[in-house]
């Protein structure tokens, strides 16, 4: 018996030198790129631009790509729009997906270029082709609106299905927002609040605002209370707002009328913001944790599945609901 516990107990040692070992090698064999990004990741950006700049020399994509998001934001160096589309065009020429996001956001805002939405929506179709999430939400939202594209809301839902898959939560709010309203696809109340439900739990802004109102038309207050509390908490409705909220919520049971005018009134999602410059490799600009604030709240609340959008694609026969 004490020949097998002395056995486990060498085993063991073993293992935990070798654990430590592949760490020390890990750490001391990182390559350039690697702790050029760790650094940037650190905040150490005067570091990280050093580091960055001879490898973006030797044309490394995502250097050129870095060194973009760095003079864009300036970050540890001067804000500089040209050199930030100077680099983001590197990169984008040696097809970096991330970089034809910063390009499209670059023609279609002026940023360094000549405003160009032309080139900015080929930009924007390229990242979409490469699985970008915040260029297919972004694309998606085009042929939702009809801005620059003809609008086209089966189009709209296969971008938002491919980003919400990527569990990006404005995406996963206007998939569900489809479903609700039957725009592209067929009418599916259970389906899209099942889809409101996961973009409010990832932080989706018009999303907790669309669940607090469904509890209130379903009449459970203390669960509207608690996502009211969550937009509170992140600024975006004070104390005078919520009770408001709650006092209409109860006239919500009586008038139906009143109902589906509210329900216009609040489900009017303002457009989406410009597209972001991602600042990092697979990076999400619209993905923001709030599991500070969730957790404390989110206790009686359904939870999602596994899969952000399992069985999303019951598409609707003939043309789109208007």
């Amino acid at each position: 018996m004490k020949t097998i516990q002395k056995f486990i107990i060498v085993v063991i040692v073993l293992l935990v030198c070798i654990i430590a070992l592949l760490l020390y090698y890990y750490k001391n064999h990182l390559s350039d790129l690697e702790i050029a990004i760790q650094q940037y990741n650190d905040g150490k950006y005067k570091q990280a631009f050093n580091a960055f700049m001879p490898l973006a020399k030797k044309g490394n994509a995502k250097a050129q790509f870095y060194l973009g998001s760095m003079f864009y934001f300036g970050r540890g160096i001067d804000k500089n729009d040209f050199k930030a589309y100077t680099f983001f065009s590197l990169a984008a020429n040696q097809h970096l997906p991330e970089a034809y996001n910063n390009m499209a956001t670059c023609f279609f805002n002026g940023i360094g270029v000549a405003k160009d939405s032309q080139k900015g929506l080929t930009y924007l179709q390229m990242a979409s082709l490469q699985g970008v999430p915040v260029a297919l939400l972004r694309l998606g939202a085009l042929y939702y609106n009809g801005d620059d594209v003809e609008k086209n809301h089966q189009l709209a839902l296969c971008c938002f299905q491919q980003a919400a898959e990527k569990n990006n939560p404005q995406a996963q709010c206007m998939l569900g927002r489809m479903y609700l309203k039957g725009e592209g696809v067929t009418e599916n109340l259970d389906k899209g609040y099942e889809l409101m439900h996961i973009a409010a739990n990832n932080g989706a802004l018009d999303a907790q605002m669309y669940i607090s109102f469904y509890y209130l038309q379903m009449n459970k207050m203390d669960l509207a209370k608690k996502w009211l509390s969550i937009l509170k908490k992140r600024g975006k409705m004070s104390e005078a707002t919520i009770q408001k909220f709650l006092e209409f919520g109860k006239l919500l049971q009586k008038d139906e009328a009143q109902a589906d005018l509210y329900f216009d009134n609040i489900e009017k999602f303002e457009k989406l913001r410009p597209i972001p410059m991602m600042d990092s490799l697979n990076s999400n600009p619209y993905s923001k944790p709030y599991k500070e604030v969730l957790s404390q709240n989110l206790k009686d609340t359904p939870q999602p599945h596994s899969s952000a959008t399992n069985n999303t694609t019951d598409k609707k026969d003939g043309a789109d609901k208007h």
